[in-house]
C-alpha cells in the first residue's frame, strides 16, 4: 500500500556525506531513536546498542543482512540469551550426584579392603568381592548416563530492544515478503529524515546520497505512523528470533 503526503516542509542534502547532519542527529536525541534501512554498518548497529545503553529508546526494521560475515558480536549483543533453570530437574541431578559419590567411596574402600586382606592372608577367596564390585560400577554408570542426559537448562531468547528483520523475496518465495528499499530515520519524533542512504558507514559518509530532513510535525506523525505500522505487522515473514538465538549460542542442558 502507498501512502502520499503534500507540503511538508524540509531541508535538503545532495552529494558526499549527506549523512553527516543524520548523524550529528542521532548524537544528540534525548529520547527515541527509530531507524528503518536495509542494509547496516557493523560500526553503526554497535553506535546504536551504545545508544541503547546510554538510556535511548531504540527501534528498527531492517532485512536479513544484518548479521556481521566477519563476527557476530554486535549480533550477539542484540540477541539476549535467557537461562531457564528447572528447579526439580536440578534437585534430581544433586541427588543422583550424591548416589554417585557413595557408590564411588563405597567401591574404593571395598576395593582397598579387599587388597588389604589378600596380602595379608594370601586367600583368592577374597576377590570373590568383586561380583558385587561389578554390580555397584554398573550401578554407578547407570547413574552417571543419567546425570548428562537429565535436562536441566531451557533457553529463550529476548531482543536488545525492539527490532524486525524482513527477509527478502528471491526466485523460490515471494509471498508474504517485502522487497524493503525505503530508509526512514526518525529522532525524539520531531526529526525525521528520509532518502537514499542506507544506515552504512559508506551510506553516511562517502556515498553521493540524497537526505532529506523533515521537522514538520504533521508529516512526522504520518511517517511515524508507516513505520510503526510495519514494525508491528505481521503479514510480511521476518527472521525467526528462537531460530536465530539458538544459531548463535550454545544450549547446554545441564
Amino acid at each position: 500500500m502507498s501512502r502520499t503526503f503534500y507540503g511538508a516542509k524540509c531541508d535538503i542534502y545532495i552529494g558526499t556525506g549527506a549523512g553527516k547532519n543524520l548523524l550529528d542527529d542521532l548524537q544528540n536525541a534525548s529520547e527515541e531513536i527509530k531507524i528503518l534501512s536495509p542494509f547496516l554498518s557493523p560500526g553503526l548497529v554497535s553506535e546504536l546498542i551504545n545508544l541503547h545503553h546510554q538510556g535511548k529508546k531504540i527501534k528498527l526494521i531492517t532485512i536479513n543482512d544484518i548479521e556481521d560475515n566477519k563476527n557476530k558480536e554486535n549480533i550477539r549483543r542484540l540477541i539476549k540469551q535467557v537461562q531457564i533453570t528447572d528447579e526439580n530437574a536440578e534437585t534430581l541431578r544433586r541427588q543422583w550426584a550424591y548416589y554417585t559419590r557413595l557408590l564411588t567411596y563405597l567401591i574404593f574402600f571395598i576395593t582397598v579392603l579387599t587388597i588389604g586382606l589378600f596380602l595379608s592372608n594370601k586367600n583368592l577367596r577374597f576377590f570373590y568381592v568383586i561380583i558385587p564390585l561389578i554390580l555397584f560400577e554398573i550401578i554407578n554408570i547407570f547413574y552417571r548416563k543419567k546425570i548428562a542426559s537429565i535436562k536441566i537448562y531451557r533457553y529463550e531468547y529476548e531482543p536488545l530492544f525492539p527490532f524486525k528483520v524482513l527477509l527478502q523475496p528471491n526466485e523460490n518465495e515471494k509471498e508474504h515478503r517485502l522487497n524493503l528499499h525505503s530508509k526512514i530515520y526518525i529522532i525524539d519524533n520531531k526529526i525525521a529524515y528520509l532518502g537514499s542512504l542506507n544506515f552504512t558507514h559508506y551510506g553516511t559518509k562517502s556515498n553521493h546520497e540524497t537526505s532529506i530532513r523533515i521537522t514538520d510535525r504533521n508529516a512526522l506523525l504520518y511517517i511515524n505512523s508507516e513505520f510503526e505500522s510495519l514494525l508491528v505487522n505481521d503479514y510480511y515473514q521476518e527472521r525467526d528470533l528462537i531460530e536465530w538465538g539458538r544459531s548463535l549460542y550454545d544450549e547446554p542442558i545441564n
